[in-house]
């Protein structure tokens, strides 16, 4: 049920339309028109699972308004504990293809700002914290033999260390074309505009290329080579964004198996399947 805050200003308040959208994996969102014009409210999650994922409402506010000062959001209406009321866009999800061209643009400019949020979400942090999250008995029930084996297989991979990444910057850790919207209303970044800011944080720009380069598939090297050609990367600096890989697919199985205990989808079904064939090496970068 949508949970409006009271102390929206007057022009804000409701004309009595309001549309669920397809409910998203970190909470439940809504389209809101008022006198005001239209709105997407994004409301605050507040469970275990939110706990966990270390989400704040007011946190990803901030998040979004800063993106926005650099030109690669949508500036919030409004934001607090309840959750964020952001203008609507028009626009689309871009393909794969274009957001291999589109995204590098924006998080080279993110990634070069000399802000940096409180919260830092390292490779560590959240592999620690996702893990000790599993330990508790309300997860164990659902284990099955398999993640068992991966997280022994976890544990003695970074027994010999963490993979060395690229420096810390502000990073939106989820992005890629799910996150992008293109078209007419989204004024910011050339046409291009970044969404959904509840896991923005300090971290290491290799995490948040790994992640990047395995959400847009096939043309996961077309982004990383634009994101080269743009911000002067080495070659050696790819080989460290590759060492993230396996990492960043281990993140993205614990949070799916918190996320959906006992019920992991297909994709994280095969994720794990390929981490448990193939360890924690990373994929073979062809240059």
């Amino acid at each position: 049920m949508v949970q409006l805050p009271h102390t929206w200003p007057e022009q804000l308040r409701l004309s009595g339309h309001v549309t669920p959208l397809t409910a998203g994996t970190s909470g439940q969102s809504y389209r809101l028109r008022s006198r005001a014009g239209d709105f997407v409210w994004y409301q605050a999650r507040r469970d275990f699972s939110a706990d966990v994922f270390a989400l704040n409402a007011r946190r990803q506010g901030l998040m979004q308004a800063k993106a926005a000062q650099l030109g690669l959001a949508m500036k919030p209406q409004w934001f607090g504990l309840q959750g964020v009321l952001t203008p609507w866009l028009s626009g689309a999800h871009p393909s794969q293809v274009q957001s291999a061209i589109a995204l590098p643009t924006l998080l080279v400019r993110l990634h070069q700002s000399a802000w940096r949020p409180a919260l830092k979400r390292d490779l560590a942090w959240q592999v620690t914290r996702y893990e000790q999250a599993l330990s508790s008995p309300q997860f164990q029930a659902h284990f099955s033999t398999a993640q068992s084996q991966l997280m022994a297989l976890a544990q003695r991979s970074r027994s010999k260390g963490w993979p060395f990444g690229l420096g810390d910057a502000f990073c939106h850790l989820d992005a890629g074309p799910h996150n992008l919207i293109v078209g007419a209303d989204a004024i910011c970044g050339d046409g291009v505009c970044l969404i959904d800011w509840e896991y923005a944080a300090t971290a290491d720009i290799a995490m948040e290329l790994a992640m990047a380069y395995r959400a847009h598939g096939e043309c996961g090297m077309e982004f990383l080579k634009q994101y080269q050609r743009l911000s002067h990367l080495s070659n050696t600096a790819l080989r460290r964004v590759f060492a993230f890989v396996p990492w960043v697919d281990y993140i993205a199985l614990l949070w799916a198996w918190i996320q959906w205990p006992g019920q992991l989808p297909l994709w994280g079904q095969a994720m794990q399947q390929q981490l448990l064939a193939d360890g924690f090496e990373p994929p073979t970068l062809k240059i």
